[in-house]
């Protein structure tokens, strides 16, 4: 079982890095789409598979609970649980018109401490 001390965490201690392309990408989208005037970027664990956390990326307003970040001028929210497990990570942006792929990524540079399966004692 994994042994996890969420006490520990510091929210001061959040590493947030935004590549270039990634950053360009969130300015243009909030820019040209009123509907987001009032938000902001959004990191969300989205679930656990065997080789790691999927991850979500959006824009929403600030929910009870949320953590706050900053980076590059911009506001990032997160849920404890995910603001815990992703303590250190990289925005980056991929776009690959020929294979049809166009979307946000995350590297956690703490993933591989976090893949397997995690299992409830009885």
């Amino acid at each position: 079982m994994l042994d996890i001390d969420f006490s520990t965490f510091k929210p001061e201690n959040v590493s947030i890095e935004i590549t270039p392309i990634a950053l360009n990408q969130i300015k243009l989208i909030l820019e040209n789409d009123f509907t987001l005037e009032t938000q902001s970027l959004r990191i969300q664990i989205g679930g656990k598979e065997c080789d790691g956390f999927r991850y979500e990326v959006g824009f929403d307003k600030k929910k009870e609970n949320d953590y706050e970040f900053k980076s590059h001028d911009l506001t990032i929210f997160m849920q404890p649980f995910t603001a815990f497990y992703c303590q250190q990570i990289t925005i980056d942006y991929l776009s690959d018109g020929r294979n049809d792929i166009d979307g946000f990524l995350i590297k956690n540079h703490h993933q591989d401490e976090y893949q397997g399966k995690f299992f409830k004692e009885d």
